[in-house]
């Protein structure tokens, strides 16, 4: 954070990166570039300042760490777009590499003592391996109440499978799950759509729903965004976000070709996707540069 701004060479032109602020400048050459990008604060003519004493504090109360658990390689379904290409099926992760990565937190802790500790599941399908997931939780839930650290959990899963039981056990949740329009959904996810919906449609009781919709867009679909929200919204009343993703065609298993570019994708994200959520009532938890990064997973 010393430095809040990354510099990039694109073509023969420069371009910053704020870190802080999320803005993108573009420079009249190199020694401008260079010049700005020295200082730790930007000029005013250039972005927002923030006050080195703010962002000392701010950093320090809100110290956090992010962990990563893939929980098994396995999935129950073929995506047409998966990236998980000729892996050997692993079992669930053993109770000692779990015991291991608590210790490796503790190590971390004395460290850096981190204040907020977020822990990401993934698989394959995390779903498949539901107790070890809730071993682990219970064990980091364990180490954070001894260090008075504020945990949350996310889960990324294919939503085949209930989660209410996560829902009633574990507090600070937020589940993704991957939905779009029956027909384009069925055609790239291995005909789940019914199966997904139906588990959904159980939590519709639930007050405040954990769960965010994560809809990936190709050339396929991207014309019926806003038909899948006005659906989501007269069925599944209880989602309150609903993210976009472009699919990233580069590793597919079935030679899937997203004919939508990155820079279509980034426009649309930016304009009609978010004025469409605004349309619905949808919260907006993105950004249009997040999207565009590979998943956990993939990294």
């Amino acid at each position: 954070m010393d430095k809040p701004v990354l510099l990039f060479n694109v073509n023969g032109e420069f371009f910053g990166f704020n870190k802080i602020s999320g803005e993108i400048i573009k420079f009249d050459s190199k020694q401008e570039a260079e010049k700005i990008c020295s200082s730790i604060i930007l000029p005013e003519d250039y972005a927002t300042t923030v006050k080195a004493d703010s962002l000392h504090q701010n950093t320090e109360k809100h110290r956090s760490i992010t962990i990563t658990v893939e929980l098994n390689n396995s999935c129950n379904l073929n995506c047409i777009y998966c990236y998980q290409i000729e892996k050997k099926v692993r079992k669930d992760i053993s109770e000692r590499t779990i015991d291991m990565i608590i210790t490796y937190i503790s190590n971390v802790y004395k460290e850096y003592a981190f204040g907020v500790l977020i822990l990401r599941f993934i698989g394959g399908e995390p779903m498949l391996s539901a107790d070890k997931l809730l071993l682990c939780y219970e064990k980091f839930k364990s180490f954070c109440s001894s260090k008075q650290i504020q945990l949350y959990v996310h889960v990324d899963t294919n939503g085949t499978y209930p989660v209410s039981e996560l829902i009633r056990t574990i507090p600070n949740l937020d589940i993704v799950i991957c939905l779009t329009e029956k027909n384009d959904h069925d055609l790239m996810r291995s005909g789940s759509f019914d199966k997904i919906l139906n588990n959904l449609l159980s939590l519709n009781n639930m007050e405040n729903s954990p769960i965010t919709i994560r809809y990936n867009v190709s050339h396929l679909n991207v014309e019926r965004f806003e038909s899948f929200l006005q659906f989501i919204r007269e069925r599944l009343p209880n989602i309150n976000a609903v993210a976009t993703a472009r699919i990233d065609d580069s590793l597919c298993k079935h030679k899937f070709v997203n004919q939508m570019s990155k820079s279509l994708y980034t426009h649309w994200n930016s304009t009609t996707a978010i004025d469409l959520l605004i349309k619905y009532g949808f919260e907006i938890g993105h950004c249009t540069r997040s999207s565009l990064l590979k998943c956990q997973g993939y990294s």
